[in-house]
């Protein structure tokens, strides 16, 4: 789980949803955020720069909205150092994604929505 001292920006959501990793690295044994701070926020800039416009996924998706990364910058810039690296990832309603994923059928996922 997320140390205790990871406060969730306000509007904010973190639930516990069991799923199957299948070949998805255990965060455990991946990066931790002292080495990559620089690595994540460029990622989250980048996904969020790819998803300005609506309908990026071919799908007709919303655009990225900037509140939303806001929101995920804040939040990736709180985490302790000793922090797992997320994933990240746009959802197609213009909000981002951090997923952590550690044991099987225990993955932590944050959507930040405007």
């Amino acid at each position: 789980m997320l140390p205790p001292e990871a406060k969730l920006p306000e509007g904010a959501t973190v639930e516990v949803i069991p799923e199957e990793v299948g070949s998805k690295e255990n965060s455990a044994q991946a990066p931790t955020m002292q080495a990559s701070m620089e690595c994540v926020l460029d990622r989250l800039y980048a996904i969020f720069t790819e998803s300005r416009e609506a309908g990026w996924d071919g799908y007709g998706a919303r655009a990225a909205s900037y509140e939303s990364y806001l929101e995920a910058k804040r939040f990736i810039e709180a985490l302790p150092a000793r922090c797992p690296v997320p994933e990240i990832a746009m959802d197609p309603d213009g909000e981002v994604s951090l997923e952590w994923y550690f044991a099987p059928w225990q993955n932590i996922f944050g959507e930040y929505r405007r």
